[in-house]
């Protein structure tokens, strides 16, 4: 019997427990406890929403940071950005936030203890630091110089004991993590070992005011063809191309109505541009700390343009998702009635929905109370 139960908690040591590591030194996730920056335009900001599913490896950022003044922040847009890591945690880039604009990483830092340093910044975000009063976000991510590499038979920072290729399971001294295992056996018998039993202590970090997601992550920024690329300057040899993009925002988006799309910088367009400069002065003359306006379309005004431009965008696949969702929901009575029994009926089928939506530690450890009862039974047998 005690033969029976100790293959039982060996499969189980190692089958089961290996699988609970999702994260490590080379794909990091966010620290549950200290996860939050300051930005000055936007409050806090998390980066450690189960949903936003932040990753950290040794090549790029993934995943979305949530403000709950602006809404979601993605770390990898599908074009013309993304936050990068050269593997050593420097960090450059731009993140992108449908309300925030672009945000540029070039100023963060992770450090060897895998703790967020520095600021980035943004024309409407602001500045984001990571080193204020209660601002504090940790990973699990390491720089490859100072990655702990458990089973090469050396004990290094952060391990309890390193026997390399002798690591494992009790009866050996030190597991497969380079933790101590705690084994001991009982008093006759066959000799049974216990699993190591590991508990940890945290504290958290969490500012006063706790930011909760109340949306799910939103559209990746598509692909955006009306969007300037280049600056443009009065006097100055222009692309005709973005000329054109610029004349046609001004008098479609901005009430320029009489600004023709010539393709020329030409006065009326300068000073269209002057105009559109002073109406959003905050975001575009403010960051330069100037009042006047300049006509010269540079980073903040082709900021602006570029954000209201994709916000209009946005605002059509919303308005199209919508519209889809609205007509899957609309369908015949008759359709509605027959789903309605096929629930009532099928009682197997509502319980399979249910136990998709348990999480794997819930269903985990569901199996592992089946697994003590059946132990108990033998026992008792």
């Amino acid at each position: 019997m005690l033969k029976k139960l100790f293959t039982i908690l060996f499969v189980f040591a190692i089958v089961v427990l290996p699988t609970a590591v999702f994260a490590s030194s080379t794909d990091g996730t966010i620290d549950s406890n200290y996860k939050y920056a300051w930005s000055n335009n936007s409050g806090w900001l998390n980066f450690g929403l189960s949903s936003g599913n932040v990753h950290i490896t040794d090549t790029a950022l993934t995943g979305y940071i949530w403000s709950a003044n602006h809404g979601w922040i993605i770390l990898d847009p599908a074009s013309n950005g993304g936050v990068f890591n050269d593997g050593e945690g420097n960090l450059s880039g731009y993140a992108w936030g449908e309300q925030l604009g672009w945000i540029n990483f070039s100023g963060v830092t992770i450090s060897a203890t895998g703790t967020f340093r520095g600021t980035a910044t943004g024309a409407i975000a602001g500045t984001i630091t990571f080193d204020c009063d209660n601002c504090d976000v940790h990973t699990d991510w390491r720089p490859a110089s100072m990655r702990t590499v458990c089973g090469n038979g050396v004990v290094e920072e952060g391990e309890e004991c390193d026997a390399g290729v002798n690591n494992g399971v009790c009866p050996k001294n030190c597991s497969v993590s380079c933790n101590t295992n705690s084994c001991s056996s009982g008093g006759g018998g066959g000799g049974l070992w216990y699993l190591p039993v590991v508990t940890t202590t945290t504290t958290s970090t969490t500012p006063s005011s706790t930011p909760i997601a109340t949306s799910t992550p939103p559209i990746i920024p598509p692909v955006c063809d009306e969007c300037l690329t280049k600056y443009i300057k009065y006097g100055a040899d222009n692309d005709p191309a973005e000329v054109t993009k610029l004349q046609n925002y001004l008098r479609t988006h901005e009430g320029f109505v009489g600004l023709k799309s010539t393709g020329v910088y030409d006065k009326g367009t300068f000073e269209a541009v002057k105009k559109f400069q002073k109406r959003y002065v905050d975001d575009i003359l403010s960051p330069w700390h100037i009042d006047e306006a300049t006509g010269y379309v540079y980073k903040t005004t082709i900021e602006a343009i570029n954000t209201r431009i994709r916000q209009g965008i946005y605002a059509q696949m919303e308005a199209e998702i919508l519209e889809q969702q609205n007509a899957s929901t609309t369908g015949d009575w008759r359709g509605d009635l027959k789903d309605q029994k096929n629930q009532s009926t099928s009682p197997q089928k509502n319980i399979q929905k249910t136990n998709k939506s348990i999480g794997f530690f819930a269903m985990l450890w569901i199996w592992f109370k089946e697994l003590l009862r059946y132990i108990w039974e033998l026992i008792v047998k």
